[in-house]
Protein backbone atom coordinates (compact mmCIF):
# COMPACT_ATOMS: atom_id res chain seq x y z
CA UNK A 1 0.00 0.00 0.00
CA UNK A 2 1.47 3.50 -0.87
CA UNK A 3 0.30 6.20 2.01
CA UNK A 4 0.59 9.93 1.12
CA UNK A 5 0.43 12.28 3.32
CA UNK A 6 -0.57 16.37 1.64
CA UNK A 7 -2.74 18.82 2.04
CA UNK A 8 -2.20 22.30 0.20
CA UNK A 9 0.48 21.10 -2.35
CA UNK A 10 -2.24 18.48 -4.01
CA UNK A 11 -5.67 18.39 -3.18
CA UNK A 12 -6.94 14.99 -2.36
CA UNK A 13 -8.42 14.64 -5.79
CA UNK A 14 -5.55 15.66 -7.85
CA UNK A 15 -3.66 13.22 -5.03
CA UNK A 16 -6.41 10.60 -5.91
CA UNK A 17 -5.67 11.35 -9.88
CA UNK A 18 -2.10 10.40 -9.97
CA UNK A 19 -2.48 7.62 -7.26
CA UNK A 20 -5.75 5.62 -8.06
CA UNK A 21 -4.90 3.12 -5.40
CA UNK A 22 -2.97 4.89 -3.23
CA UNK A 23 -4.70 5.93 0.58
CA UNK A 24 -4.63 9.71 0.78
CA UNK A 25 -4.20 11.06 3.97
CA UNK A 26 -4.26 14.99 5.55
CA UNK A 27 -1.50 16.81 6.07
CA UNK A 28 0.78 14.14 8.80
CA UNK A 29 1.01 15.46 12.19
CA UNK A 30 3.50 13.88 15.13
CA UNK A 31 2.12 10.37 15.41
CA UNK A 32 0.37 9.44 12.30
CA UNK A 33 3.60 6.96 11.59
CA UNK A 34 2.44 5.11 14.48
CA UNK A 35 -1.07 4.26 12.86
CA UNK A 36 -1.56 0.54 12.55
CA UNK A 37 -2.56 0.49 8.96
CA UNK A 38 1.06 1.27 8.13
CA UNK A 39 2.49 -2.34 7.85
CA UNK A 40 5.74 -3.70 6.63
CA UNK A 41 5.78 -3.40 2.69
CA UNK A 42 4.25 -0.65 2.70
CA UNK A 43 5.42 2.98 0.92
CA UNK A 44 4.47 6.28 2.80
CA UNK A 45 4.89 9.72 1.25
CA UNK A 46 5.07 12.93 2.80
CA UNK A 47 4.38 15.77 1.24
CA UNK A 48 2.93 18.26 3.32
CA UNK A 49 2.78 18.24 7.50
CA UNK A 50 0.86 20.12 10.24
CA UNK A 51 3.31 22.13 12.07
CA UNK A 52 3.03 25.83 13.98
CA UNK A 53 -0.31 24.88 15.98
CA UNK A 54 0.62 21.14 16.17
CA UNK A 55 3.50 18.98 16.51
CA UNK A 56 5.84 18.46 13.57
CA UNK A 57 6.34 14.88 12.57
CA UNK A 58 9.38 13.70 14.88
CA UNK A 59 12.73 12.55 12.76
CA UNK A 60 12.59 9.49 15.23
CA UNK A 61 8.99 8.22 14.36
CA UNK A 62 10.20 8.43 10.69
CA UNK A 63 13.37 6.17 11.69
CA UNK A 64 10.77 3.82 13.85
CA UNK A 65 8.48 3.56 10.93
CA UNK A 66 11.91 2.78 8.48
CA UNK A 67 12.83 0.30 11.44
CA UNK A 68 9.30 -1.58 11.10
CA UNK A 69 10.22 -2.46 7.32
CA UNK A 70 8.20 0.40 5.53
CA UNK A 71 9.72 2.18 3.00
CA UNK A 72 9.74 5.92 3.62
CA UNK A 73 9.95 8.81 1.18
CA UNK A 74 9.30 12.28 0.97
CA UNK A 75 9.13 15.64 -1.30
CA UNK A 76 8.08 19.13 -1.39
CA UNK A 77 7.50 20.42 1.69
CA UNK A 78 8.38 18.67 5.02
CA UNK A 79 9.03 15.41 3.35
CA UNK A 80 11.79 17.10 1.67
CA UNK A 81 13.27 18.33 4.32
CA UNK A 82 13.00 15.27 6.43
CA UNK A 83 14.03 13.35 3.65
CA UNK A 84 17.14 15.29 3.39
CA UNK A 85 17.85 14.96 6.86
CA UNK A 86 17.68 11.34 6.58
CA UNK A 87 18.55 9.87 3.40
CA UNK A 88 21.41 9.06 5.06
CA UNK A 89 19.64 6.22 7.31
CA UNK A 90 17.08 5.19 4.57
CA UNK A 91 14.86 7.46 3.90
CA UNK A 92 14.60 8.66 0.02
CA UNK A 93 13.95 12.18 -1.49
CA UNK A 94 12.31 13.09 -4.67
CA UNK A 95 12.62 16.46 -6.68
CA UNK A 96 14.55 19.80 -6.84
CA UNK A 97 13.68 21.07 -3.87
CA UNK A 98 15.04 17.41 -2.02
CA UNK A 99 18.21 18.06 -3.62
CA UNK A 100 17.93 21.81 -2.67
CA UNK A 101 17.76 20.75 0.77
CA UNK A 102 20.36 18.13 0.24
CA UNK A 103 22.96 20.06 -1.27
CA UNK A 104 22.24 23.26 1.87
CA UNK A 105 21.46 25.46 -0.98
CA UNK A 106 18.13 25.94 0.84
CA UNK A 107 18.13 25.36 4.81
CA UNK A 108 15.75 26.55 6.42
CA UNK A 109 11.74 25.33 6.78
CA UNK A 110 10.23 29.11 6.10
CA UNK A 111 11.16 28.07 2.14
CA UNK A 112 8.30 25.83 2.19
CA UNK A 113 6.05 27.01 4.68
CA UNK A 114 1.89 28.37 3.86
CA UNK A 115 -0.94 28.87 5.44
CA UNK A 116 -3.68 26.42 5.66
CA UNK A 117 -6.61 25.28 6.97
CA UNK A 118 -6.71 22.17 9.34
CA UNK A 119 -9.54 20.90 7.88
CA UNK A 120 -11.83 20.61 4.91
CA UNK A 121 -10.12 23.02 1.94
CA UNK A 122 -6.69 23.13 2.52
CA UNK A 123 -5.93 25.24 -0.67
CA UNK A 124 -3.43 28.10 0.29
CA UNK A 125 -3.56 31.52 -0.47
CA UNK A 126 0.29 32.05 0.64
CA UNK A 127 3.37 32.28 -1.56
CA UNK A 128 5.96 29.41 -0.57
CA UNK A 129 9.19 31.37 -1.12
CA UNK A 130 10.88 28.46 -2.61
CA UNK A 131 8.34 28.71 -5.81
CA UNK A 132 9.08 32.52 -5.82
CA UNK A 133 12.76 31.24 -6.19
CA UNK A 134 12.06 28.74 -8.87
CA UNK A 135 9.80 31.74 -10.74
CA UNK A 136 12.37 34.08 -10.70
CA UNK A 137 15.64 32.20 -11.53
CA UNK A 138 14.45 31.24 -15.25
CA UNK A 139 13.77 34.87 -15.44
CA UNK A 140 17.65 35.61 -14.67
CA UNK A 141 18.72 32.55 -17.17
CA UNK A 142 17.53 34.23 -19.86
CA UNK A 143 18.43 37.91 -18.55
CA UNK A 144 14.99 39.39 -17.84
CA UNK A 145 16.15 40.08 -14.47
CA UNK A 146 19.22 41.03 -12.83
CA UNK A 147 21.02 38.40 -10.32
CA UNK A 148 20.97 41.38 -7.27
CA UNK A 149 17.01 42.17 -8.22
CA UNK A 150 16.19 38.49 -7.45
CA UNK A 151 18.13 37.70 -4.57
CA UNK A 152 16.83 41.33 -2.49
CA UNK A 153 13.54 39.91 -3.75
CA UNK A 154 13.86 36.88 -1.89
CA UNK A 155 15.73 38.72 1.07
CA UNK A 156 12.48 41.12 1.12
CA UNK A 157 9.82 37.91 0.61
CA UNK A 158 11.54 36.28 3.75
CA UNK A 159 10.90 39.25 5.87
CA UNK A 160 6.90 38.73 5.39
CA UNK A 161 6.13 36.48 8.36
CA UNK A 162 4.95 32.95 6.16
CA UNK A 163 1.25 33.32 7.03
CA UNK A 164 1.22 36.48 5.83
CA UNK A 165 3.25 36.33 2.63
CA UNK A 166 0.25 36.72 0.02
CA UNK A 167 0.95 37.49 -3.40
CA UNK A 168 -0.75 40.91 -3.37
CA UNK A 169 1.48 41.62 -0.01
CA UNK A 170 4.44 40.22 -1.72
CA UNK A 171 3.84 42.98 -5.01
CA UNK A 172 3.20 45.68 -2.19
CA UNK A 173 6.41 45.24 -0.14
CA UNK A 174 8.98 44.79 -3.48
CA UNK A 175 7.14 47.91 -4.94
CA UNK A 176 7.90 49.63 -1.99
CA UNK A 177 11.30 48.32 -2.27
CA UNK A 178 11.50 50.02 -6.00
CA UNK A 179 11.95 46.02 -7.56
CA UNK A 180 9.88 47.64 -10.36
CA UNK A 181 10.83 44.40 -12.54
CA UNK A 182 10.10 42.10 -10.39
CA UNK A 183 6.99 43.22 -9.88
CA UNK A 184 6.32 43.43 -13.76
CA UNK A 185 7.66 39.90 -14.02
CA UNK A 186 5.14 38.54 -11.43
CA UNK A 187 2.04 40.36 -12.22
CA UNK A 188 2.69 39.39 -16.27
CA UNK A 189 3.24 35.68 -15.48
CA UNK A 190 0.06 33.20 -15.29
CA UNK A 191 0.35 32.32 -11.47
CA UNK A 192 4.40 31.31 -10.14
CA UNK A 193 5.93 28.39 -10.69
CA UNK A 194 4.60 25.44 -8.39
CA UNK A 195 7.79 24.04 -7.83
CA UNK A 196 6.40 21.88 -4.60
CA UNK A 197 3.62 20.42 -6.70
CA UNK A 198 5.64 18.96 -9.54
CA UNK A 199 8.27 17.49 -7.46
CA UNK A 200 4.95 16.15 -5.19
CA UNK A 201 3.85 14.82 -8.56
CA UNK A 202 7.37 14.01 -9.65
CA UNK A 203 7.81 11.39 -6.54
CA UNK A 204 4.05 9.93 -6.98
CA UNK A 205 5.00 8.80 -10.80
CA UNK A 206 8.16 7.20 -9.31
CA UNK A 207 6.68 5.27 -7.24
CA UNK A 208 3.58 4.09 -8.43
CA UNK A 209 5.96 2.60 -11.45
CA UNK A 210 9.73 1.70 -9.82
CA UNK A 211 9.85 -1.55 -7.03
CA UNK A 212 10.48 0.09 -3.43
CA UNK A 213 12.52 -1.33 -1.00
CA UNK A 214 13.10 -0.62 3.22
CA UNK A 215 15.72 0.23 4.99
CA UNK A 216 17.36 -2.65 7.42
CA UNK A 217 18.59 -1.55 10.36
CA UNK A 218 17.97 -1.59 14.22
CA UNK A 219 16.70 1.54 16.15
CA UNK A 220 17.32 1.66 20.05
CA UNK A 221 14.28 1.62 21.91
CA UNK A 222 15.14 5.35 23.41
CA UNK A 223 12.44 6.87 26.18
CA UNK A 224 10.81 9.25 23.92
CA UNK A 225 9.95 6.77 21.86
CA UNK A 226 8.67 4.48 24.37
CA UNK A 227 6.42 7.05 25.41
CA UNK A 228 5.33 8.35 22.03
CA UNK A 229 4.28 4.64 21.57
CA UNK A 230 2.46 4.15 25.02
CA UNK A 231 0.31 7.25 24.44
CA UNK A 232 -0.16 7.10 20.56
CA UNK A 233 0.02 3.39 19.52
CA UNK A 234 -1.44 1.81 22.01
CA UNK A 235 -3.51 4.71 22.90
CA UNK A 236 -6.14 2.37 24.58
CA UNK A 237 -3.94 0.12 26.51
CA UNK A 238 -2.14 3.52 28.11
CA UNK A 239 -5.88 5.02 29.24
CA UNK A 240 -6.52 1.57 30.74
CA UNK A 241 -3.34 1.42 32.59
CA UNK A 242 -3.21 5.53 33.65
CA UNK A 243 -6.45 4.51 35.18
CA UNK A 244 -5.31 1.84 37.26
CA UNK A 245 -2.51 3.67 38.15
CA UNK A 246 -4.15 6.85 39.19
CA UNK A 247 -7.62 5.01 40.61
CA UNK A 248 -7.09 1.82 41.35
CA UNK A 249 -5.81 1.37 44.84
CA UNK A 250 -4.83 -1.92 44.24
CA UNK A 251 -2.04 -0.83 42.20
CA UNK A 252 0.53 -0.15 44.53
CA UNK A 253 0.95 -3.62 45.01
CA UNK A 254 1.06 -4.10 41.47
CA UNK A 255 4.05 -1.87 40.52
CA UNK A 256 6.91 -3.21 42.62
CA UNK A 257 7.21 -6.23 40.50
CA UNK A 258 6.59 -4.33 37.38
CA UNK A 259 9.39 -1.91 38.56
CA UNK A 260 12.33 -4.79 39.10
CA UNK A 261 11.30 -6.63 36.11
CA UNK A 262 12.35 -3.42 34.46
CA UNK A 263 14.99 -2.60 36.11
CA UNK A 264 16.12 -6.05 36.09
CA UNK A 265 16.03 -5.66 32.30
CA UNK A 266 17.90 -2.78 31.70
CA UNK A 267 20.15 -1.75 34.83
CA UNK A 268 23.67 -3.26 35.12
CA UNK A 269 25.62 -5.31 37.06
CA UNK A 270 26.40 -2.06 39.88
CA UNK A 271 22.75 -0.66 39.47
CA UNK A 272 21.30 -3.87 40.27
CA UNK A 273 23.09 -3.92 43.59
CA UNK A 274 21.03 -0.67 44.64
CA UNK A 275 17.69 -3.01 44.90
CA UNK A 276 17.43 -2.68 48.58
CA UNK A 277 14.01 -3.00 49.88
CA UNK A 278 12.17 0.25 50.26
CA UNK A 279 14.36 2.40 48.35
CA UNK A 280 13.34 0.91 45.04
CA UNK A 281 10.74 3.89 44.86
CA UNK A 282 13.45 6.70 45.36
CA UNK A 283 15.98 5.11 43.43
CA UNK A 284 14.42 3.65 40.08
CA UNK A 285 11.99 5.48 38.10
CA UNK A 286 11.76 3.54 34.79
CA UNK A 287 9.35 4.06 31.57
CA UNK A 288 7.47 0.79 31.14
CA UNK A 289 6.29 -0.21 27.30
CA UNK A 290 3.30 -1.13 26.67
CA UNK A 291 4.49 -2.94 22.98
CA UNK A 292 5.90 -5.24 25.37
CA UNK A 293 2.86 -7.58 26.28
CA UNK A 294 4.16 -9.39 29.45
CA UNK A 295 4.81 -6.00 31.42
CA UNK A 296 0.69 -4.54 29.97
CA UNK A 297 -0.65 -7.79 31.14
CA UNK A 298 1.09 -7.58 34.84
CA UNK A 299 0.52 -3.67 35.04
CA UNK A 300 -3.34 -4.42 34.16
CA UNK A 301 -3.21 -7.98 36.80
CA UNK A 302 -5.51 -5.65 39.00
CA UNK A 303 -8.41 -4.59 36.29
CA UNK A 304 -11.51 -5.16 37.72
CA UNK A 305 -14.57 -5.98 35.08
CA UNK A 306 -16.12 -2.39 34.83
CA UNK A 307 -12.44 -0.09 35.20
CA UNK A 308 -12.08 -0.30 31.36
CA UNK A 309 -15.83 1.00 30.45
CA UNK A 310 -15.37 3.35 33.94
CA UNK A 311 -12.12 5.11 32.27
CA UNK A 312 -13.27 5.83 29.07
CA UNK A 313 -16.77 7.34 30.31
CA UNK A 314 -14.52 9.59 32.56
CA UNK A 315 -12.56 11.02 29.34
CA UNK A 316 -14.99 11.01 27.33
CA UNK A 317 -17.00 13.54 30.17
CA UNK A 318 -14.03 15.49 30.22
CA UNK A 319 -13.07 15.84 26.77
CA UNK A 320 -17.18 17.30 26.33
CA UNK A 321 -16.87 19.51 28.82
CA UNK A 322 -13.63 21.08 27.32
CA UNK A 323 -15.12 21.49 23.98
CA UNK A 324 -17.94 23.39 25.24
CA UNK A 325 -15.91 25.20 27.30
CA UNK A 326 -13.28 26.42 24.98
CA UNK A 327 -11.65 29.13 27.06
CA UNK A 328 -10.84 26.68 30.14
CA UNK A 329 -7.58 26.30 30.97
CA UNK A 330 -5.99 23.02 29.21
CA UNK A 331 -5.08 21.54 32.49
CA UNK A 332 -8.71 22.17 33.68
CA UNK A 333 -8.25 22.18 37.28
CA UNK A 334 -5.50 24.01 38.99
CA UNK A 335 -2.64 21.97 39.96
CA UNK A 336 -2.91 22.60 44.26
CA UNK A 337 -6.99 21.14 42.88
CA UNK A 338 -6.45 18.33 41.44
CA UNK A 339 -2.88 17.27 43.72
CA UNK A 340 -6.06 17.84 46.46
CA UNK A 341 -8.09 15.35 44.87
CA UNK A 342 -5.49 13.19 44.12
CA UNK A 343 -4.20 12.99 47.91
CA UNK A 344 -7.62 12.39 49.10
CA UNK A 345 -8.25 9.30 46.82
CA UNK A 346 -4.94 7.93 47.25
CA UNK A 347 -5.19 8.30 50.81
CA UNK A 348 -2.20 9.91 51.85
CA UNK A 349 -0.47 12.63 53.22
CA UNK A 350 2.02 12.67 50.75
CA UNK A 351 0.97 13.57 47.47
CA UNK A 352 4.93 12.90 45.81
CA UNK A 353 5.60 9.24 47.65
CA UNK A 354 1.86 8.40 46.17
CA UNK A 355 2.86 9.20 42.82
CA UNK A 356 6.20 7.20 43.30
CA UNK A 357 3.83 4.32 44.73
CA UNK A 358 1.99 4.19 41.90
CA UNK A 359 4.50 4.13 39.04
CA UNK A 360 4.99 7.51 37.76
CA UNK A 361 8.37 9.03 37.72
CA UNK A 362 7.68 12.34 39.02
CA UNK A 363 4.76 14.21 40.43
CA UNK A 364 4.35 16.45 37.20
CA UNK A 365 3.10 13.07 35.47
CA UNK A 366 0.86 12.22 37.78
CA UNK A 367 -1.31 15.41 37.66
CA UNK A 368 -0.64 15.37 33.89
CA UNK A 369 -2.16 11.77 33.77
CA UNK A 370 -5.15 12.70 35.79
CA UNK A 371 -5.76 15.52 33.74
CA UNK A 372 -7.84 13.44 31.35
CA UNK A 373 -10.09 12.06 33.85
CA UNK A 374 -10.11 14.81 36.12
CA UNK A 375 -13.27 16.96 35.21
CA UNK A 376 -15.40 13.82 34.33
CA UNK A 377 -14.21 12.41 37.96
CA UNK A 378 -15.22 15.39 39.58
CA UNK A 379 -18.59 15.76 37.48
CA UNK A 380 -19.25 11.97 38.41
CA UNK A 381 -18.82 12.91 42.27
CA UNK A 382 -21.73 15.70 42.03
CA UNK A 383 -24.37 13.04 40.63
Amino acid sequence: MLHIYTGPTLSPRETARAAPSARVHPPVRHGDLFSSEIRSGDTVLLIDGLYHHNPALRHKEILDALARGVHVAGASSIGAMRAAELDDFGMTGHGAIYQDYRSGTIDGDDEVAVAHREEGDRRTGTVALINLRYTLAPAVTRGLLSQSAADLAIVRARRIYYPLRTLSALLHDLTDAGLDDVVFLLSGCDGLVDQKKADALGAIRTLTVEETASAEFDLPNTAFLRDWRNAIQYADEFQRVRYQQIFNPAFVDVWPSVRDRLVRAHATASTLSALVDGEHARIFRPRFDLGDRTTLAMLLREEREDDSERAARLVASTKAFREQQPRWRATVLHDHVAEGLLTELWDTSEFDEGALERGFRYPREALDAFNAFALGYVLEGQR
